[in-house]
């Protein structure tokens, strides 16, 4: 009885290890399931001697086999969760370098945007939005020592205002990859979408939460609050538009950073 044993797990042992590049890993596991139901130890110390002969371990070779994928995809996870983390920060400290300051308010960022908007392209709006939301808790803290909780709103407009102004307007941004499929003309123009929709919470909490009226610069004033908050906020976010826009198209063109999107 247990020669018959043996001499089948030999059998099965040699059919199924046989070097096949397309089938590999059906060997392995077929192995694996085989030698797992077998009880007999004199099997396995034959095996082993086996093995010992021909300088391999099939039993190592079995228990590593399905690990190895698992691992893999892990490591995989942890550099885009690092990648994501870098690209948060260096959005973070770009928007502290102001490359202009608008007097009746805005300002314009050295290229702030971008390495969201880059990450969102690289790794797909899932993960975009996730950091662009790290990156609003950010800009939410540096609001805060600005005097954002000193003016004087109640708490529901105060609600409003960290929503309209800091967490919905900075999270879009991880929306920059949504037609990253699409080719160069696809990304560009998913980024530009994502900058539009920022534009757009700020517009509305001008509208909703300011009602701001008057004179924003020399020779142009409005009572329309409307036209107002367009005024105000179109006067910073469009050249961050057209900075992020200009600052994408380089990097497409150069080679060195190209290859982040192949």
């Amino acid at each position: 009885m247990a020669n018959a044993a043996v001499a089948e797990s030999v059998s099965v042992r040699t059919q199924t290890l046989i070097p096949d590049s397309d089938n590999a890993d059906v060997g392995r596991m077929f192995v694996k399931r085989h030698l797992k139901a077998c009880r007999y130890p004199s099997v396995r110390f034959f095996l082993r001697m086996v093995d010992a002969a021909k300088g391999r371990n099939t039993m190592d070779m079995i228990n590593s086999t399905p690990n190895a994928k698992p691992q893999k995809k892990q490591r995989t996870s942890t550099t885009v969760l690092v990648e994501g983390a870098v690209m948060v920060a260096l959005s973070a400290v770009l928007s502290y370098i102001r490359v202009f300051h608008l007097p009746w308010g805005g300002s314009v960022t050295l290229l702030s945007m971008l390495p969201i908007a880059v990450y969102s392209i690289r790794h797909g709006i899932k993960h975009g939005i996730f950091a662009a939301f790290i990156f609003s808790l950010i800009q939410l803290g540096q609001g805060a020592v600005d005097g954002l909780f000193g003016w004087g709103l109640t708490p529901v407009m105060l609600i409003a205002c960290i929503m309209l102004d800091y967490i919905l307007p900075f999270t879009v941004i991880g929306l920059s990859g949504m037609l990253r499929t699409k080719g160069i003309a696809g990304r560009i123009a998913g980024t530009a979408a994502a900058i539009v929709m920022r534009f757009l919470c700020h517009y509305f909490s001008g509208v909703v939460i300011w009602h701001s009226i008057g004179q924003l610069w020399e020779g142009f004033a409005t009572d329309n609050e409307w036209l107002y908050s367009l005024g105000y906020n179109a006067a910073y976010m469009l050249p961050e538009l057209v900075f992020t826009v200009a600052g994408m198209i380089l990097l497409f063109r150069v080679p060195q950073t190209k290859r982040m999107f192949t």
